[in-house]
């Protein structure tokens, strides 16, 4: 997870607050444009098989396990205690509310097919993929929402799935090698740096709005709908709609707000 500190101030006629605010991006995400890892073995084991495009080693990228949300509820609790209400601190994670349904995908087809189809799976409406291989981190949604219940954090919108779906789909169906061994895996990844001659474009799944591989350039009414069903999904999660948005990769197209604007819930600020 990243994490950022602003400490901000409101001026009104009748009085002056300031506050500062914790927001922390990636909670709830099993995928991103690069691998995201269940283990050191199994980053060291990927990079012996197939070597790392780029050069050098990928990123240590993990996913929570219910350890770590455990021991967040016990810091944030240990932080508060005998501290007035409006000194608590409460964290804002910034929630990614699905992602791709692997199982789902080798059904349909991936990830040597033309019939390859992109799926994915909710958090509001399943256990989301920690439950599944290779994370295997067990049902997590209950202490999700404990943190949320006990009032030690308020999770606001990050994304849908953290990477760009639709050229990750025509990689692994052109036969991208990385993304297909990845994806056997039970990750995402692309031939980073690698130049498709046909589309005279470079491989990239950097961002779910805007797209660095411009031959998956996404449209406004792709955006708008994309981004409906990722809000809904949050407010069913969460049982509240999301009032500000931090953009995954920070990285997005300029008719984002315009898309935004056109779903119910085009009051949300977007950052």
């Amino acid at each position: 997870m990243t994490a950022s500190v602003c400490v901000c101030a409101a001026d009104a006629a009748s009085s002056r607050k300031i506050f500062v605010s914790i927001g922390s991006d990636d909670w709830g995400r099993w995928s991103n444009s690069l691998p995201v890892f269940s283990n050191p073995h199994a980053r060291s084991s990927a990079v012996h098989d197939m070597g790392w495009p780029s050069g050098g080693m990928p990123m240590l990228t993990t996913v929570e396990t219910a350890d770590d949300l455990r021991g967040l509820h016990q810091l944030l609790t240990d932080l508060n205690k005998n501290i007035r209400r409006r000194q608590k601190v409460v964290l804002t994670p910034f929630w990614v509310v699905g992602g791709p349904d692997f199982e789902g995908m080798k059904r349909s087809g991936c990830p040597h097919s033309d019939t390859c189809e992109y799926h994915e799976l909710f958090w509001h409406n399943s256990s989301g993929g920690l439950d599944r291989a290779p994370f295997h981190r067990g049902d997590l949604r209950p202490l999700f929402q404990q943190l949320y219940q006990d009032g030690l954090w308020r999770p606001e919108y990050h994304g849908r799935s953290h990477f760009d779906t639709a050229a990750w789909i025509d990689y692994l169906r052109k036969g991208d090698v990385f993304a297909r061994y990845y994806f056997e895996r039970g990750m995402t990844m692309y031939h980073w740096g690698h130049r498709d001659t046909r589309t005279n474009t470079t491989h990239s799944l950097h961002c779910e709005y805007l797209a660095d591989d411009t031959f998956y350039t996404k449209s406004i009414p792709w955006t708008r709908e994309w981004l409906r069903a990722g809000v809904e999904s949050f407010s069913a999660f969460w049982g509240y709609n999301t009032t500000v948005t931090s953009v995954p990769t920070h990285h997005a197209p300029d008719h984002l707000g315009q898309a935004k604007n056109c779903t119910k819930f085009g009051e949300f600020l977007l950052i």
